[in-house]
């Protein structure tokens, strides 16, 4: 698979993410999995990981999208167990 990566709004990148972990899910450990994601930016990784009803860490430096991550997947949370 090659990935093109051009320049995108975090929405765009977001279905981006969905399209690659719908083809790559059944690679992923099994549901209740570990997903490590070094360098999380804004949490798309972590999204769907919830999604696919796997466990998550990420790892964030930058304050900024460390914020925007804990409020995107806080949301999908909530969502979820609604």
């Amino acid at each position: 698979m090659i990935l093109i990566i051009e320049e995108k709004t975090p929405e765009e990148y977001q279905e981006k993410m969905v399209e690659i972990f719908q083809e790559v899910k059944r690679v992923l450990k099994p549901e209740g999995g570990l997903v490590l994601d070094p360098f999380m930016g804004a949490g798309t990784t972590g999204l769907m990981a919830r999604k696919l009803k796997r466990k998550y860490l990420g790892i964030e430096l930058n304050p900024v999208y460390l914020a925007m991550a804990e409020k995107r997947i806080k949301k999908t949370q909530e969502i979820l167990l609604i």
